[in-house]
C-alpha cells in the first residue's frame, strides 16, 4: 500500500510540473541569469517572473535574455526528439518526449516512469540526432579557441578564413556544419539547441586535432546560448571579433529582402556582446573598413594572445624573409612618400637621399627598368601595359622585395616613391615584406596642383597634362590615398606636410620628421661614407713583436698618414664613459667579444672625422677575419694595400720576451707568447691569402734593422702615394 502511495505521489508530482512547464521556467531563468550574470540574481528573478506574469507571454528558453528581467523571445526550438544531456538528470527525466508525428505529448512523456540517468564524468557524451559524440576536452586543451560574430553581411566568414590561413587554424562555420549534417531538425540553427551546435563543432574539432594550432569559429547572431554551452562544456574561447558595422551599411552589403535579419540581428547580439564584454574577451572591429583593413586590425589583436606565424610567402614566389635578410634590415628604416601629382614630391625625394643616405625605389622605375631589361618578367609586364592592365600589387611587391633584398647590405634605409596606391598593397607590403616606419604625405590643394601640372605641361609635352585629364587623375588620387592616410594616421605613422611652400621651408619640416625617426632607439642613424670611397686605405698586418708599430710611426711620419689602431678606438670608447662606451666595458668585463658591427662603427666614425685633413689612413690590427675585411669593403671602401710586416716565431719571441724585461706586462713570458702567436697566424694567413689572390699584398722582411724595413715599405708606398 505504501509502496502504491509513493508511485501515485510521483506520478501527481510529474503531472503538476508538466503542467504548469517548470522546467521550461526554470531553463529560461538559468539562461537569463548566465547571459547578464546581474549583481543582486534574487531581484532578477523576481523581477523577470514579475514581468512575465503581468504580460502574459508564452514561455520561451530565451524568455529572459532580452532587456534586464524583460520578458523577450528569440526564434523558438523546433520541437523535435533532441534529448538535451546538458540539462540535469532530473531535468531530463521532466522534459516533455516528443511523439513520433513530432508533436510534444507533455502528458504521456512525464507519466512514464524513467529511469534518472547517471551524472556523467570525463569525456561529454551527448545524444544529437540519435548518435553519440564524444569530444574528448583533454586533447583541446592546448588549441587556440576564437570566436568571431557579426550581422548578415558583417564579413565574418571571410576573415575567419583569412585568420585560418594565417596563423594555422581551423575554420568552422556552425551554419556550415548545420548545413551538412544529417540532422532532421532544419538547416536553421535557431532550430537547434546549444548542446546540438555544440556537439556538430566538437565533433569537427575532434577529426582535426592533430592538424591544427586552434579554431575559429564564426557563429550566427542568434545561436545565443551557444557561446556559452561551448566554453562549459569543451573549451574557453581566448578572444571573441565582434565585426561592427552600421545596420544601414550591413543592408546596403547584404540584399534588401535580409534587412529584417539585421534588425533581429541587433536584438540576438546585444546578450552576447555583454557577456563577454564582462568576460574582458571582446574585441570590436570596425567591420564598414575593407577586407584587409579589418583583417589587419584583427591580427593586431590576435598577435596579443597567439605565437605570431612566421612571414608568409609571397604569392610572387620570391620566397618569405630569410633570417640574414631579417637581420640585415633590422634598424634601417623604410619610409613611404605620398602626395598628389605636382605636389613636388620628387623634389624632396632628392633631398631626403642626398642628406640620409636612403635607397631610393620607385615602383614606376623599377617596372620600366624590368622591361628594359627584357627579362621574362619584363615581357610580360610589357605585354599587360600595350594591351591597358595593370601590373598586379603581387608583381609590384616582387620587384620590391627583390630590390630591397638585394640593397640590404649597404643600404641605410628605404625611400619608397609611387607605393601603396591603395591600401591592400600596404597592408600586403607591411605583412610580406616589411613594416613601413614613416608614411611622409605632401599636402597641396587641388587648385595649386592643378596650375603646377598645366604649366609643366607647355613645356613638358605630355598628353596627360590637360585640365579635363588632371581632374581624373586627382579624383582618382584622393579616393585612393584617403584609406592610406587613416590607416598610417590611425598607427601613428603618418606626417602631413604643407606643401604650398618654398622647397626649404618644405624640407626642413621633413628633415624635423625624419631626424625624431632615426633617433628612435630600435634606428640607428648610419653616416654617409661616400667621401671615404677614394681615400687611400692601407691595413698593415704583423704578428706581436713583428715591429709594425714601428713602421706605422715611419709611414705617419713620411706620408702624413692618419694611423688608427681598433685596439686603441676600443679602449678611448671605453674611457670615453659614453652609453656606447659603457655597453662595451660590460661586454669585455664579461669576456666577451666585441661585435664586428661596432668595431665598424668606431672605424667609421674616426675616419669620417680626420678625411677632409688627411692624405691617407693606415690601419692596424685589422682586419683580423677575412669575414673582417668584406665587411669593411661593403661597409667603407676597398684598401689600395696591406703591409705584411713578416718575421719569424723565433725573432717575435726573442724580441717579445727582451721587451718584457722592461715592460712588466705580463703577457710577455714564453707560454703566452705561444699561444698569442698561434692565435695570429691562425687567424691572420686567411686573411693574406685573400690579399694575395687580388694583388694587394706586399710583404715587408722585418728581421733586418727597423731602418732597413722601412725602406722596402718606403719602396711600397710610393708606388701608390
Amino acid at each position: 500500500m505504501n509502496h502504491l502511495t509513493q508511485n501515485t505521489n510521483t506520478e501527481i508530482a510529474k503531472d503538476y510540473i508538466s503542467k504548469r512547464k517548470i522546467p521550461q521556467l526554470f531553463e529560461s531563468l538559468l539562461t537569463g541569469l548566465m547571459v547578464h550574470k546581474p549583481e543582486d540574481h534574487v531581484e532578477f528573478i523576481i523581477d523577470s517572473l514579475s514581468r512575465y506574469k503581468s504580460e502574459n507571454q508564452t514561455l520561451k528558453w530565451d524568455s529572459f535574455i532580452g532587456r534586464k528581467g524583460g520578458v523577450h523571445t528569440l526564434a523558438p526550438l523546433k520541437k523535435s526528439n533532441v534529448q538535451n544531456t546538458d540539462q540535469s538528470p532530473q531535468q531530463q527525466s521532466m522534459a516533455p518526449r516528443s511523439s513520433e508525428k513530432g508533436e510534444q505529448d507533455v502528458g504521456n512523456g512525464l507519466n512514464r516512469r524513467t529511469k534518472l540517468d547517471s551524472i556523467p564524468v570525463g569525456k561529454h557524451d551527448t545524444q544529437s540526432d540519435n548518435k553519440k559524440i564524444s569530444i574528448d576536452t583533454q586533447r583541446l586543451k592546448d588549441k587556440k579557441m576564437i570566436l568571431i560574430i557579426g550581422g548578415p553581411a558583417s564579413g565574418k566568414r571571410t576573415q575567419a578564413e583569412k585568420v585560418a590561413q594565417k596563423y594555422h587554424y581551423t575554420h568552422l562555420s556552425t551554419a556550415e556544419l548545420i548545413k551538412k549534417s544529417d540532422s532532421q531538425y532544419g538547416k536553421e540553427s535557431n532550430d537547434l539547441s546549444a548542446n546540438l551546435i555544440t556537439d556538430l563543432v566538437g565533433e569537427a574539432m575532434m577529426k582535426t586535432v592533430n592538424q591544427t594550432d586552434g579554431y575559429i569559429i564564426d557563429s550566427q547572431p542568434n545561436e545565443t546560448r551557444f557561446g556559452v554551452t561551448f566554453e562549459r562544456r569543451v573549451a574557453p574561447f581566448s578572444m571573441v571579433f565582434y565585426l561592427d558595422a552600421s545596420d544601414q551599411l550591413l543592408s546596403q552589403r547584404a540584399n534588401e529582402s535580409r534587412y529584417d535579419d539585421t534588425e533581429n540581428f541587433r536584438d540576438s547580439i546585444d546578450p552576447i556582446i555583454r557577456h563577454y564584454q564582462d568576460e574582458n574577451k571582446l574585441v570590436k572591429v570596425d567591420a564598414s573598413h575593407g577586407v584587409d583593413e579589418v583583417f589587419s586590425d584583427i591580427c593586431s589583436a590576435l598577435n596579443k594572445v597567439t605565437k605570431q606565424p612566421k612571414r608568409e610567402e609571397s604569392t610572387h614566389s620570391h620566397g618569405s624573409m630569410t633570417e640574414k635578410q631579417e637581420k640585415q634590415l633590422k634598424g634601417k628604416p623604410v619610409l613611404f612618400v605620398g602626395g598628389g601629382p605636382g605636389s613636388g614630391k620628387g623634389t624632396q625625394c632628392e633631398r631626403i637621399i642626398e642628406k640620409y643616405g636612403f635607397t631610393h625605389l620607385s615602383a614606376g622605375d623599377l617596372i620600366r627598368a624590368a622591361v628594359e631589361g627584357k627579362s621574362e618578367k619584363g615581357k610580360y609586364f610589357n605585354e599587360m601595359m600595350q594591351q591597358g592592365k595593370l601590373i598586379s600589387t603581387e608583381d609590384i611587391l616582387g620587384l620590391l622585395k627583390d630590390a630591397i633584398y638585394e640593397k640590404a647590405e649597404e643600404a641605410t634605409g628605404f625611400l619608397i616613391d609611387g607605393f601603396p596606391r591603395k591600401i591592400d598593397q600596404g597592408i600586403q607590403f607591411e605583412n610580406e615584406v616589411v613594416p613601413c616606419d614613416l608614411l611622409i604625405y605632401f599636402d597641396l590643394s587641388d587648385d595649386v596642383m592643378t596650375e603646377r601640372l598645366l604649366k609643366r605641361g607647355e613645356t613638358s609635352g605630355r598628353i596627360d597634362d590637360n585640365e579635363e585629364t588632371i581632374k581624373k587623375r586627382l579624383d582618382t588620387f584622393h579616393e585612393q590615398t584617403t584609406p592610406i592616410l587613416g590607416y598610417y594616421g590611425k598607427q601613428g605613422k603618418l606626417v602631413t606636410i604643407d606643401a604650398n611652400r618654398s622647397p626649404d621651408e618644405i624640407f626642413a619640416d621633413v628633415q624635423d620628421s625624419v631626424d625624431r625617426l632615426m633617433d628612435q632607439v630600435v634606428i640607428e642613424r648610419k653616416p654617409d661614407t661616400s667621401k671615404l670611397k677614394n681615400a687611400k686605405i692601407i691595413f698593415v698586418c704583423g704578428g706581436p713583436g713583428s715591429g709594425k708599430g714601428t713602421q706605422c710611426d715611419y709611414i705617419v711620419q713620411k706620408y702624413g698618414y692618419t694611423h688608427l689602431s681598433t685596439g686603441d678606438l676600443l679602449r678611448e670608447a671605453v674611457q670615453s664613459k659614453s652609453e656606447r662606451g659603457e655597453q662595451l666595458n660590460a661586454l669585455m668585463k664579461e669576456g666577451k667579444l666585441v661585435p664586428l658591427e661596432v668595431v665598424l662603427d668606431l672605424l667609421k666614425d674616426e675616419m669620417l672625422k680626420k678625411i677632409d685633413s688627411t692624405k691617407g689612413f693606415l690601419i692596424d690590427g685589422y682586419p683580423r677575419e677575412v669575414e673582417q675585411a668584406l665587411k669593411f669593403e661593403q661597409q667603407i671602401a676597398p684598401c689600395n694595400l696591406v703591409l705584411y710586416i713578416n718575421a719569424n716565431d723565433e725573432t717575435m719571441t726573442e724580441r717579445l720576451l727582451h721587451r718584457g724585461k722592461t715592460s712588466g706586462r705580463v703577457d710577455d713570458n714564453i707560454e703566452t707568447i705561444k699561444a698569442r702567436l698561434k692565435t695570429f697566424h691562425d687567424a691572420t694567413e686567411p686573411v693574406i691569402h685573400h690579399y694575395e689572390k687580388q694583388g694587394k699584398l706586399a710583404a715587408i722582411n722585418s728581421e733586418l734593422k727597423p731602418d732597413d724595413v722601412f725602406k722596402e715599405v718606403q719602396s711600397v708606398l710610393d708606388k701608390v702615394a
